[in-house]
């Protein structure tokens, strides 16, 4: 009798070793985001990462600005198009779930000889429900010597929820 308990119980452990020990992870929810949609987006403060700010590129207000952003994913892979600005960003969602999209533009961007590189970061991160924190970064190097670094950080709320 005892033999035939053997597999019985070999087969039982099995399972519940395949079955368990993997705990439920409080970002469980954000990790399987869909980010599509468009989001209302609000900045409430700009800071200067470098003595020099980039101050108002593209006419915003330098200490909170509105946007919305379209956002289109397909799997961990995104785009992002900003309203209000010219990033038409692609990137990635990671595996915490925090979403980053970068846009770089190279060349005389102002129209007066300069050759510059702009680049602009927008990320959403702490996803709750259809609320995420987001963070705009914007980073100007230029031949003349230019550099400035700003950022801003807001919420961002999905609007076709």
């Amino acid at each position: 009798m005892r033999s035939h308990l053997y597999p019985i119980l070999t087969c039982l452990l099995l399972l519940i070793s395949a079955c368990g020990g993997g705990s439920s992870s409080s970002n469980s929810e954000s990790v399987n985001f869909d980010f599509s949609g468009t989001w209302e987006v609000r900045y409430n403060a700009l800071e200067a990462l470098t003595q020099m700010t980039c101050g108002n590129l593209f006419g915003e207000d330098s200490f909170a600005f509105i946007d919305t952003h379209e956002i289109s994913q397909s799997g961990a892979t995104i785009t992002l198009t900003a309203k209000s600005q010219v990033i038409i960003g692609t990137g990635e969602v990671d595996e915490s779930g925090e979403l980053t999209a970068v846009e770089i533009l190279s060349g005389d961007l102002f129209g007066d000889g300069r050759m510059c590189t702009l680049t602009l970061t927008v990320s959403y991160q702490n996803v709750v429900e259809n609320r995420a924190e987001t963070l705009f970064l914007q980073s100007l190097s230029c031949s003349d010597g230019l550099i400035c670094e700003d950022q801003a950080f807001g919420i961002a709320t999905k609007a076709n929820a």
